[in-house]
């Protein structure tokens, strides 16, 4: 998983949920490496709990989406989502 970007942190060994807490308190957005393979199914969960992210359709970018990142608060539910997400799925 990797957070692209200015002043990115590199996050590559991570899972999304770390990487989401150490862009904790930024509010840009970012690019968003995800495993493969979880795509549809992290879109549908994400949806479901009212949360939107941009996937890409570029061959580059297949394994990205995009988000931005608001206050503190909304950081916090985010990562909480990709945490249950990732512990549901088997996902790190």
């Amino acid at each position: 998983v990797g957070l692209y970007g200015p002043n990115a942190v590199a996050a590559e060994s991570q899972g999304v949920a770390h990487a989401i807490e150490e862009a904790r308190g930024l509010r840009h957005r970012r690019l968003v490496r995800h495993p493969a393979g979880v795509k549809e199914s992290l879109s549908r969960f994400l949806s479901e709990n009212s949360v939107a992210i941009k996937f890409f359709p570029e061959l580059e970018f297949k394994d990205c989406f995009r988000m931005t990142l608001g206050t503190s608060e909304q950081n916090r539910t985010v990562r909480s989502l990709f945490t249950t997400f990732c512990s549901q799925s088997g996902t790190s």
